[in-house]
Order: C-alpha cells, then sequence, then structure tokens
C-alpha cells in the first residue's frame, strides 16, 4: 500500500510538471495534400519476348486512374490489355512509345500484358493516381524525338485546373542513365536486360501549381555503348 502511494505521489509530481497546453503555441494539424496525388507505381524491363509485363501497382483501389508508359523497338502501334485506352503514340526511326490509361476496378489483375511485336529490348511503367478525373483525366500532351543529342527538351502542355499533375516519359535506344528535370520526380529508370538493342525507359512526375501552360521541360540523358536516338512525352493530367 505505501508503495501504491509512492507511485501516485511520483505520478502527481510529474504531471505538474507539464506545463498547460497553449493555444497560441499549439501546432497546428498538418496540411493535408489537395488535388491529384500517385498512390504507387510499378515498371519492368526485358527482352527476347514480345510481351511486356507490367504488375499492377500495390494498394490500388476502385476508381483510380491508372497510366502506362509502354516503350521498346518497332514501326507498329503496341496492343494494351482490354480495358486500356491510347493517350499517344511517338514512333521515330523504330524508336516506338505509347502511353494508355484505364479507370480501375473493384476486379484487377495481377498484372498487365501489352504486346510490342518485337523481341529487343523494351521497358515501361505503370502509376496509379488518386483523385484524377475518371471520365476524362487527359488535359494534354506533347511529343519530340532527337537523334545525337543528350538533351532531351520537350514542348510545355496546358493544364485544365490548378495543381494539375505532369508527367514525363522518355525511351532512349540502347542503355544510359537520365536525369530528372529540376522540378520533377522520378518513378522509374528502367534498362532491358542484354539483347541485340537494349533500351532505356525513364518516368517523372511534377505538379503544375496554376492552371496554365508548363513550359518546356528539359531532362539529361548520358552517352554510353549502343545510345541511339530518344523519343519523348509530356502529360498533363486533369484533377478531380
Amino acid at each position: 500500500m505505501i508503495a501504491l502511494v509512492g507511485l501516485l505521489n511520483d505520478f502527481d509530481i510529474f504531471r505538474e510538471r507539464v506545463p498547460d497546453s497553449d493555444p497560441t503555441t499549439a501546432p497546428s494539424s498538418p496540411t493535408l495534400p489537395s488535388g491529384p496525388i500517385p498512390r504507387a507505381s510499378s515498371s519492368g524491363a526485358t527482352t527476347n519476348q514480345t510481351l511486356l509485363r507490367l504488375d499492377a501497382p500495390k494498394g490500388v483501389q476502385e476508381n483510380d486512374v491508372l497510366i502506362a508508359q509502354v516503350h521498346g523497338r518497332g514501326r507498329q502501334p503496341i496492343k494494351a490489355p482490354e480495358g486500356w485506352r491510347r493517350i499517344d503514340r511517338i514512333e521515330s526511326s523504330g524508336d516506338n512509345m505509347e502511353s494508355f490509361w484505364k479507370v480501375a476496378t473493384g476486379h484487377e489483375p495481377p498484372s498487365y500484358d501489352f504486346d510490342i511485336q518485337h523481341l529487343d529490348g523494351k521497358g515501361g511503367g505503370i502509376i496509379a493516381w488518386q483523385g484524377l478525373d475518371p471520365v476524362d483525366p487527359i488535359a494534354d500532351t506533347s511529343l519530340q524525338s532527337g537523334v545525337g543529342t543528350t538533351q532531351v527538351v520537350v514542348p510545355g502542355v496546358a493544364t485544365s485546373a490548378p495543381r494539375s499533375p505532369l508527367i514525363l516519359m522518355i525511351g532512349v535506344i540502347g542503355e544510359t542513365s537520365a536525369t530528372k528535370p529540376s522540378d520533377m520526380d522520378e518513378r522509374w529508370i528502367e534498362i532491358s536486360p542484354p539483347g541485340e538493342f537494349r533500351s532505356t525507359t525513364a518516368c517523372f512526375t511534377g505538379l503544375q501549381i496554376a492552371a496554365s501552360e508548363s513550359g518546356e521541360k528539359l531532362a539529361e540523358i548520358g552517352g554510353a555503348e549502343g545510345f541511339g536516338g530518344w523519343v519523348a512525352q509530356l502529360i498533363a493530367l486533369r484533377p478531380a
């Protein structure tokens, strides 16, 4: 009993040392992010087969908008799985890249197979977005290609609302490095396994705060063995 009384007394002493809360200095609640946010992403690369299998991003939820990048050699349009819609396509001297979108259902498969119809290196990825317009999530796109330069400069796109996400996708013939634009974050850089032609596939995301033209985006790619031309897409997404 004496020990219990002593313990209670100690608790009273500790309690007295805790100052009363001062509403003028109490920390404010953290500001929750507004606008669309990327929930998760997945990526991969392969060679010596015509299909590129990309896993569904972890934690994808119903009504998320999935944005896919697929890159490889070839001149034929890439065949997407059922339910995916093409955003845009760019092909230059056999360097082929396409983007697609779909709205997630409550029963998404564990992976998706994209048919590039070519055995050389290929790569890509998928981003699951929360908070995009599920009916018309694409506000604008721009395309660019280049050969013999390590600077990737892509024309700007027009956004439809404040805090609109931007996606920059780059595909390169050969194994190389890629450096993100200063105002964007890296989502993935995938290099295909050794083969006759390797590929490098990169994806970066950013946020356009004001509803306006984004301005051009500049990324850097490094020279390496087998380095060839590049193709790029810039996409403006539409918030819900």
